[in-house]
């Protein structure tokens, strides 16, 4: 609904430029009567013809919008679907390395208490 809200505003704002820059040319022009009426003949058919291509264009984008937004709300519970799959995968390839990581840093720990002990008892003696 927004979009065709601003594509309506869009083509009134072209129309609007369109009807200010014709009375602003009838108001200069040097040309004769027929020969501007000709003109004008002419500018307004192509006037038409880019506001059907406008048209026909901004169709198409909203077309391309929703197609992308449907799609995309299909898509989307699948793709959460299978990072949370993922995330699972790679929680359970990690943790044998998580509990190794953790046995390790234990013994460093003990190790350096021990280390601790030794130093103080050196400085004691």
């Amino acid at each position: 609904m927004a979009i065709f809200m601003k594509q309506s505003n869009f083509l009134l704002g072209v129309l609007a430029g369109s009807i200010t820059a014709s009375v602003a040319v009838l108001l200069t022009t040097s040309q004769s009567g027929e020969q501007l009426r000709a003109n004008m003949k002419s500018k307004s058919c192509n006037l038409q013809s880019m506001i059907e291509d406008i048209k026909a264009k901004a169709s198409e984008l909203v077309e391309s919008i929703q197609h992308l937004t449907t799609e995309a709300k299909a898509n989307l519970p699948e793709t959460i679907e299978e990072i949370k799959q993922s995330v699972m995968v790679w929680q359970q390839s990690t943790e044998p390395h998580k509990n190794n990581l953790s046995q390790e840093i234990d013994s460093i720990q003990k190790s350096i208490e021990q280390l601790e002990q030794q130093i103080a008892k050196q400085q004691n003696h």
